[in-house]
């Protein structure tokens, strides 16, 4: 299944991988392997570090 969202959490809470795209040439599009036991809970260690991780990766704090 293919989701489209605008929404990071929700790609890491539902995704086993999650392809980022972008409109600027310059920033590749890349694909992240999410590596989070499931059923995942969003207020768990593993998912919140990788969260914070991607969202400052992605300037998206």
């Amino acid at each position: 299944m293919i989701l489209v969202t605008h929404d990071l959490e929700e790609a890491i809470f539902l995704a086993d991988r999650v392809l980022v795209m972008s409109k600027e040439s310059s920033n590749p599009t890349r694909l992240i392997e999410l590596d989070l036991p499931r059923p995942r809970d969003r207020s768990a260690p593993a998912f919140v570090a990788l969260r914070k991780r991607l969202m400052a990766e992605f300037g998206l704090h």
